[in-house]
């Protein structure tokens, strides 16, 4: 069962950015090297973890680059 973009803890693990943005581990590796807008991920105990408002903050930012474009 999918969650809302609101119902995620506010420090996420890698799996759950992965699962907000519907990519894979490999794809989001990828995109961490490609994007300097990307969101920093911060640790916790040894394991990456980023902060969810920055996450949604640069998808939005992401839809509006698309729209601009169209």
């Amino acid at each position: 069962m999918s969650r809302e973009i609101s119902d995620c803890p506010v420090a996420l693990k890698r799996s759950q950015v992965c699962d907000m943005l519907q990519i894979s581990a490999r794809q989001l590796s990828k995109l961490l090297k490609a994007d300097n807008d990307f969101p920093t991920p911060f640790t916790v105990g040894g394991s990456l973890r980023w902060k969810r408002e920055t996450i949604v903050a640069w998808m939005e930012t992401q839809i509006s680059k698309a729209e601009v474009a169209q």
